[in-house]
This record gives C-alpha cells, structure tokens and sequence, in this order.
C-alpha cells in the first residue's frame, strides 16, 4: 500500500532528476548571456521539484510497514545523496563564469539560499498536510 505511492513518486523523482542532471551537466555549461540564465531558472525549478518530490518520499518512508522500510529508506537515502551532489554541481556553476561576464553566478547563489529557506518551509507545509490527512483519514 504504503510502498506503491513511494514507488510511484520514485518514478518521478528520478525523472526530475535526470532532467535535471541534463541541465547541469550538459546544457548550462555550454550557455551563455540570456540563455543561460534562462537554463539556470529552469535548473532551479526542476531542483524544487526535486525536492518536494524527496519530501513527498520521507514521508511515504515514515508511513511505511517495517518490512518495506529498510529497503525504501537505503533507496531514499541514494536518492537524497544523488540530489545532494547535483545541488553541489549547481553551486559550482554558481560560482564559475555565468558565461555573460556578469555577475549572474552571485545571483544564483543567492537566490539558492531563498530557494533552500522556502523549500525548507514548503517540505514543513507538506508534512503538516499529510500528516493532517493522515489524521482525517484515520478519523473517517
């Protein structure tokens, strides 16, 4: 029960994330001016993504059997590590050449601190809604 919803937010988290990966590992660092700042905003939106998608896991995690939670936990935790060197990337192309000569990477970087506070009250907001649906569910 538990494991199909965290397999089925599996299956898009590992599609953001491969699109993600594309961008910053393949598309960003060949941009430049405009073009690459637009990449970059769409790096950012799928990194969101990204995350809720992992929040959305944690949280399936907390809620599963014990027979399904060792293994779900070590597939999380993979995941989680993978997210977690990809944001680095980001950061390291925050911090080389924004390919305009401008000051964009500053930007980027800021704006990642905005991004990981907002996330970080988006991931609270997720988990205080399902563990309300949770508690309506066991109610009804």
């Amino acid at each position: 029960m538990s494991s199909e919803k965290f397999e089925d937010i599996e299956d898009d988290f590992r599609s953001s994330l491969d699109g993600l990966k594309k961008l910053v590992e393949d598309k960003i660092p060949k941009l430049s001016g405009e073009q690459r700042r637009s990449a970059v905003r769409d790096a950012e939106r799928k990194a969101e993504e990204s995350q809720q998608l992992l929040a959305e896991m944690d949280e399936e995690l907390q809620n599963a059997p014990p027979t399904y939670r060792t293994q779900m936990g070590n597939k999380y935790r993979g995941y989680k590590r993978d997210f977690t060197r990809l944001k680095q990337n980001m950061k390291q192309l925050s911090s080389a050449r924004d390919g305009s000569g401008g000051g964009g990477g500053a930007h980027f970087g800021r704006h990642n601190e905005v991004n990981h506070m907002e996330n970080a009250n988006r991931d609270q907001l997720l988990q205080g809604t399902a563990a309300l649906e949770r508690a309506s569910q066991s109610v009804a």
